[in-house]
């Protein structure tokens, strides 16, 4: 059984494992095998290890805990369950009842209440299906881009239900 966000049972990556551990194999058998090459390969494993836990964080909640969903424009998630090493239910208002409720943890982050923080809530109209539409409100800037063979305009739009910040 394959989740999402665990590699390691991703058969693309088993594919790219196996390929590199064929190469590894060719390239030992070439240089004759010897124990400095294999150190090499260890100094670089190990390199590329101490990269990726520098990422790497091991978090955990507990039920009453509050948390920020990362996933737009979800809000009111009311309460959750650990269901696995990775992974949380939440319990979504009613009006998100058909959005699947199981996150990867790489989806949540701490909630820290600070009663400073004031956050004005914009609500933004759902279609059935739980989407909504985009509509362009204004063209913020325009720009002439020269390639090789042509000229393209590059525009900046200010899009409904975003600020100046998040124009595109």
């Amino acid at each position: 059984m394959s989740t999402a966000f665990n590699p390691g049972i991703d058969g693309q990556t088993e594919i790219t494992i196996q390929t590199l551990e064929n190469m590894l194999r060719a390239c030992v058998l070439e240089f004759g095998g010897s124990w400095e090459e294999r150190e090499k390969i260890r100094a670089a494993q190990d390199r590329q290890k101490s990269y990726a836990d520098l990422k790497r964080s091991e978090i955990e909640f507990a039920v009453e805990d509050k948390v920020l969903l990362k996933v737009s424009p979800m809000k009111r998630v009311m309460r959750f369950d650990r269901i696995g090493e990775v992974a949380y239910r939440l319990a979504p208002p009613p009006a998100l009842a058909r959005v699947y409720n199981v996150f990867h943890v790489s989806q949540l982050r701490k909630y820290v209440s600070d009663p400073n923080l004031v956050l004005e809530v914009e609500t933004v109209e759902l279609d059935e299906n739980l989407s909504y539409e985009e509509v362009a409100k204004e063209i913020l800037d325009k720009k002439l881009r020269r390639n090789r063979n042509c000229e393209v305009i590059l525009v900046k739009v200010l899009w409904s239900n975003h600020n100046v910040e998040e124009a595109t």
